[in-house]
Formats: structure tokens, C-alpha cells, sequence
């Protein structure tokens, strides 16, 4: 009996400070704003909220809010747990203001679910991992190739290798 009531004190203690797992079917904790544009990238989420706080995430990152843009992948990731690109935006946000540990972090959970998105999100996340988090920068330069290949309209893939091969001094 006493472990019982330590244990629901635990959890009532930890629910109080914020620091209990949130839900999926939990309320939302970030608004969604209006009149922040169109910018859209549908994705492998079958959970439409999820599909909306995404592309407010863009929008946001894309007008250099990371902290809002932060909060709204979060949200996405929080509402589809599987959600692959909103952990791989977050590893690239966390990355671009200097955490490298939750930039590492959420790499590898874009990576560990890459299994059950498109081939497009497949090569973003996969350029992602092998660039930032392990530094394998011959399986970049072969995953942008075949990115290059399936989808040469995708300015994306061209970014990221322009970005390496300054990196690299070429």
C-alpha cells in the first residue's frame, strides 16, 4: 500500500511540474497561427494536426523563428510519435542553434523511423543522420546522388551538396 501511494505521489508530483509524458490525445500546447502563408510539405503522417503544426514549422523556420518553429515540430512530433520528419527538422533546428546533443537526439529517431515514410523524406533524413550525426560523408554524397537522380527537380539534395563539398574544401 505505501509503495502504491508513493508511487501515485510520484505521478502527481511529476504532473504538477510538467515533467509527466504528454499524450497524444492530449489538448495541443502550441497554437496554430493564421496568416503565416501557404508553405506546405505533405508528408508520412496520417495525423492531420500533426500535418498542420509540421508546416507551421516551416513557415516559422523558414522566417528564422527557430524557438516557435521548435515548439510546432514538437508538437507534431507529440501528436504522431512516429513522425520521422518532424524529429529530422528538429535534429536540423537543434543542430542550427548550437544543441548538439538533442540535435543528435532527435537524428536518430528520424532515423530509426525512416522505415515508414516516402523515399523523399527516406533521402532527407538519411543525408541528415550520415552528415550531422555520424559523419559518414561517402553515404551523404551517395544518398544525395540517388536523391539527385529520383527527384532532380528537388533543389534540396543540391543545397546539401554544395554544402558539403564547401565543407570539404572542394
Amino acid at each position: 500500500l505505501f509503495s502504491s501511494l508513493l508511487i501515485v505521489a510520484a505521478l502527481l508530483f511529476a504532473a504538477a511540474c510538467g515533467s509527466a509524458p504528454s499524450s497524444p490525445n492530449a489538448a495541443p500546447k502550441v497554437p496554430i497561427f493564421d496568416g503565416l502563408g501557404t508553405i506546405t510539405w505533405p508528408l508520412s503522417t496520417k495525423v492531420a494536426l500533426a500535418q498542420a503544426y509540421f508546416d507551421q514549422g516551416l513557415r516559422l523556420a523558414y522566417a528564422f523563428n527557430h524557438g516557435e518553429a521548435i515548439e510546432s515540430y514538437e508538437e507534431a512530433a507529440r501528436l504522431d510519435p512516429n513522425f520521422a520528419m518532424a524529429y529530422a527538422k528538429l535534429s536540423a533546428l537543434y543542430g542550427n542553434i548550437g544543441e548538439s546533443e538533442r540535435a543528435i537526439d532527435y537524428g536518430r529517431k528520424a532515423f530509426e523511423r525512416r522505415d515508414r515514410v516516402s523515399e523523399r523524406e527516406k533521402h532527407y533524413i538519411a543525408t541528415r543522420y550520415y552528415t550531422w550525426i555520424t559523419g559518414e560523408v561517402d553515404k551523404e554524397l551517395e544518398v544525395l546522388a540517388q536523391w539527385k537522380r529520383a527527384y532532380p527537380r528537388d533543389s534540396t539534395p543540391y543545397n546539401y551538396e554544395g554544402v558539403t563539398n564547401g565543407l570539404l574544401g572542394q
